[in-house]
């Protein structure tokens, strides 16, 4: 399987893309949903306790996810060791999704493709940019953070800038470009040059 790699800043709307994608048959693998699964399971809650300490922990034992964000969004070490439990677990099951997946082409998405390096095993990326007013506002009708929180979460993620220069494709979600119409165009592109 081909791997079209979908990736954004947070609040850029890759979610949409994707969904556009899966509407026309392409199957698809959201990372950051993966890894709020795995990061539930007794074992890992276990792995980010001890790593992070009773602190972090709710009344019932579990971990909380408004402290330990508020932890690792403001601590770029804290934040590596969070990813250190759960990306390999993500990459896993990724590599499961991809070898059960009878499809020519499929769609992985991340929020962190190109600094995590993973642009590697894609054949194509696509970035999807929005302004920062913007990406905040969906942010916060979607998750109700703070524009501070939202900001230092954008802090830990590359600019869209330095994004562009590794990213095959761009997808303006601006709201001034049919978002279809430029995703057609990549599909139809990708089929000529792929095959």
């Amino acid at each position: 399987m081909k791997i079209i790699g979908v990736t954004g800043g947070i609040g850029s709307g890759k979610s949409m893309i994707c969904k556009l994608f899966q509407n026309m048959g392409y199957p698809i693998f959201i990372a950051d949903d993966v890894a709020k699964q795995i990061s539930v399971t007794p074992m890992v809650q276990a792995e980010i306790i001890s790593a992070f300490g009773d602190e972090i922990c709710t009344a019932h034992g579990t971990v909380d996810k408004t402290k330990l964000g508020q932890l690792v969004f403001s601590d770029i070490a804290a934040l590596t060791t969070l990813n250190n439990i759960i990306h390999p677990r993500v990459a896993k099951a990724f590599e499961t999704w991809q070898n059960s997946t009878q499809k020519s082409f499929g769609v992985y998405e991340a929020a962190i493709l190109f600094e995590k390096g993973f642009e590697k095993r894609c054949f194509t990326t696509i970035l999807v940019t929005a302004p920062t007013d913007i990406k905040v506002k969906r942010v916060q009708a979607r998750n109700g953070l703070s524009e501070k929180d939202i900001l230092a979460r954008m802090q830990n993620q590359w600019t869209d800038e330095k994004k562009r220069d590794l990213a095959d494709y761009i997808v303006d979600n601006s709201g001034k470009k049919s978002l279809i119409e430029q995703v057609n165009q990549i599909i139809d592109h990708i089929n000529i040059q792929h095959g």
